[in-house]
């Protein structure tokens, strides 16, 4: 686990470097509690290519090494369950943070998190990225996503023009074919229910 703390929007300089010797599961809470003492962006690097991809983070589980994680499941180190990632995501969704930054590079894993920002001043993949992610963690707590419950994710209010924002964002979330209707047959958005294009 490593954390980056840099000076300003950019990666040009870096105030801190740190490397840990937990996984992010285990050191998750510190983890949150740092970075929310920091401000600007802040990354997380596994050196390791995932070896499932990107968009399967959330609600899918695979060990590089079966053996290792048992072992580390029986002395307390991680959990060897899947749901780091599944945490994570809650405790940003708490704390109305954007969406993880997730990617994956030829020889490393990079994960950024950003501090508190509104949702007009989120870009549109930030927003189309805050979408998925939500969709897919009410889809792990067997709930769907509805405009409401990402309104709630996001601490918008229920304004027509919030309403609509929330829309617009959801239906090019639609677009990228990362969710999907849960009911294709639904002709009204007003009641629309939406699940990972996964599920």
């Amino acid at each position: 686990m490593r954390i980056i703390v840099y000076d300003g929007n950019s990666k040009i300089y870096t105030k801190r470097d740190i490397t840990g010797v937990k996984g992010y599961a285990v050191a998750f809470k510190f983890l949150i509690q740092y970075i929310m003492g920091q401000i600007q962006t802040h990354e997380v690097i596994e050196k390791a290519k995932p070896i499932i991809t990107v968009v399967s983070f959330i609600d899918e589980y695979q060990s590089r090494n079966e053996k290792l994680a048992d072992l580390m499941r029986r002395l307390h180190i991680c959990e060897e369950k899947g749901s780091g990632i599944d945490k994570a995501l809650i405790e940003i969704e708490a704390n109305k943070l954007p969406a993880l930054d997730i990617r994956e590079g030829e020889t490393r894993t990079t994960v950024s998190m950003q501090a508190r920002k509104s949702f007009s001043d989120m870009n549109k993949s930030e927003k189309i990225q805050a979408c998925y992610q939500h969709c897919c963690l009410k889809y792990v707590m067997s709930e769907m996503m509805i405009n409401q419950s990402f309104r709630e994710r996001l601490g918008i209010s229920d304004a027509k023009t919030d309403k609509e924002a929330v829309s617009r964002t959801i239906a090019a979330t639609l677009e990228q074919n990362i969710i999907r209707l849960n009911d294709p047959e639904n002709s009204s958005r007003r009641y629309a229910k939406y699940v990972p294009h996964w599920s």
